[in-house]
This record gives structure tokens, sequence and C-alpha cells, in this order.
């Protein structure tokens, strides 16, 4: 690990004066509610976490047990207590925590999608607009990075429901989506 990748894991403790508490606090602490806002949120904290160069690669040096023991701790310190630790070990347990925190997130962000689309579906069955979609949830998994994205979510419904009732299926997400999140149609 370099000294800049070392560097940019401990700045993750020092305080943010824009989020008034730590960087490794505010990645730490999200909401798993599915609205959009808290999607592109979610999504925000993985884009800064995966910036930090952790690769996979990396975490598969360490032995699983150790690896888990490493992340359980560093799971129940403040972060306080994590910048009191030896470089050594405030090190490691850093990286454990930036790579669970990785995996956390993406699986948070396919969870929240998940139960967003079906709660537009569900809203779309009980207007009696859209009675069931063509297409398993599971089938959205592979599509949420360009999903967020007016296009990319056109592009899933249109896959996903019946030719005839599209354009009122687009016009109700939109209008839906619009609530939570003004301006997504341009991201």
């Amino acid at each position: 690990m370099s000294d800049s990748e070392r560097d940019a894991l401990v700045e993750l403790l020092t305080i943010d004066p824009v989020l008034r508490r730590s960087r490794f606090a505010s990645l730490r602490d999200y909401s798993q509610s599915p609205p959009p806002s808290n999607i592109v949120s979610v999504l925000d904290r993985l884009e800064y976490v995966r910036a930090l160069g952790i690769e996979p690669g990396q975490v598969r040096h360490i032995h699983a047990a150790r690896l888990a023991r490493l992340t359980d701790e560093g799971a129940i310190m403040t972060v306080q207590h994590i910048a009191d630790l030896e470089p050594v070990r405030r090190t490691a347990i850093l990286v454990a925590q930036v790579a669970n925190l990785e995996t956390r997130l993406t699986d948070t962000a396919l969870a929240m999608f998940e139960k967003y689309v079906g709660s537009l579906f569900s809203d779309l069955r009980k207007t009696g607009i859209c009675a069931e979609p063509d297409v398993p949830m599971i089938w959205f998994e592979d599509r949420l990075p360009g999903a967020l994205s007016a296009a990319g979510l056109g592009a899933i419904i249109t896959a996903a429901v019946p030719d005839d009732v599209q354009s009122v299926v687009l016009h109700f997400i939109d209008s839906r989506i619009s609530l939570s999140l003004p301006g997504w149609q341009e991201e």
C-alpha cells in the first residue's frame, strides 16, 4: 500500500467541516429506505469508497478469520478510537472496514433499487395501468448502474412493461421520482 493510499485512509478520520463529523462516520451512516434521493446518496458513498483504491485483491491476502475479526473490531470502534490506534493496526482496520463498506453499500444500493422499483410497479398495479411486469425483479440488478437516469429507467420500463401502456407507465414513474428527486432527468 502506498503512502498516499494510507494518507487517504487516515484522512477519513479527520473532521470534515462541511459534514461536521468525520468522513468515515458519514460513510458508515446511511439510510436504507428506498426513495431515489437515498439511493443516490448510497451510490455517492459507494463511489467515494471505491475512489479510495482498496482493491478486493488487497484484502484477499488477509486470512478470512483475521479479516472477519478486523471488520468486527472496526465496526464497534468509534472514529476517535480508531484514530488512536498504532499506525499499522489503524491501517489494517481501515482497510477491512473500507472493503466491508464497499460490499455493504453495493448490496444496499441493489436492495433499495429493487424495493423502489417494486413499489413503483405495486403502485401501477393499484392504479390499474399495468397488471404485472413481464420481467422478474432480479433482472433489474444487472442494470442498476445506468438505471438512475431517465434513459436507463426508460430502457428497463420498455423491456418490462407491455407496449400499449409504456408511455403512461413512464409518465407515472417520472412524476413519482420527480417528487423526491427534482431534476433527476438531467443527471
